[in-house]
């Protein structure tokens, strides 16, 4: 396609089930009660106060996957109904356009 671009919509579907699986398999990791097997009273407080801050930022990066993946996969339907309207478009257009000229018929 010269001067113009392509886009794999295959590529974009396991872009958008990678992420959403990876996002999956994420979304589901605590760290729930790391501080009070520490055994030190300083110690399990800094770990404690250490899993909830990596809590927090699991969880906006599962949000941001989400949105991700969510992106994606419109991006992926955007460009499947794009390229069926113009080949129902291009289809009438030929079937609407009579009998071929160079048919010999």
């Amino acid at each position: 396609m010269a001067g113009g671009y392509a886009v794999d919509l295959d590529a974009l579907h396991r872009a958008a089930q990678g992420v959403r699986a990876t996002v999956d398999q994420v979304g589901g990791t605590r760290l729930d009660g790391v501080g009070t097997a520490a055994g030190h009273e300083r110690l399990g407080a800094a770990l404690a106060e250490f899993a909830t801050r990596w809590q927090r930022g699991v969880e906006a990066l599962v949000e941001d996957g989400r949105a991700v993946a969510d992106r994606l996969g419109a991006a992926e339907h955007g460009y499947r109904r794009a390229e069926s309207g113009a080949v129902r478009r291009l289809d009438g257009l030929l079937r609407g356009s009579g009998p071929d000229p160079g048919g010999g018929g």
